[in-house]
């Protein structure tokens, strides 16, 4: 079978899908600026041809040693995931690090644990609560 014309191969061109690497640098920006001081992330991408279809994040706290990876399609919810997660683990460990020095081992989240409905209202009034408590040095 014969073709009538030559066909031309297309540009290569950015899917839509792809995050440039000048906005993942700014999401990377924009998160070490939430995170402050005590936080390393780095946010990755991988895949495309132009820009990222995936991302890979590490947040490193400094104080601890702990750190989180996590990685997922840029897609309409990728930089939502990832400002949530790093706002879990900056809540779950800066107060902790800084009340305690570096004698710290989170075992669980207390949000990570079923609750019965009729306790998640009191835990989210004491959540809101501007209450703060120290450890006594006994």
């Amino acid at each position: 079978m014969r073709l009538k014309r030559k066909l031309k191969a297309r540009p290569p061109r950015r899917l839509v899908e792809e995050v440039p690497v000048n906005v993942q640098d700014a999401l990377q920006d924009q998160l070490r600026a939430y995170l402050g001081r005590g936080f390393t992330p780095v946010l990755l991408g991988s895949g495309g041809s132009d820009g990222s279809r995936r991302y890979h994040l590490q947040i490193h706290h400094d104080r601890s040693g702990q750190y989180l990876e996590l990685h997922g399609d840029f897609d309409a919810h990728g930089a939502e995931a990832i400002f949530k997660v790093a706002h879990q683990m900056k809540t779950m460990l800066q107060p902790a690090a800084n009340a305690l020095g570096n004698n710290v081992r989170l075992i669980a989240r207390i949000t990570d644990l079923p609750c019965p409905d009729t306790l998640k209202d009191a835990a989210r009034r004491l959540a809101t609560d501007t209450r703060r408590f120290q450890l006594a040095k006994g």
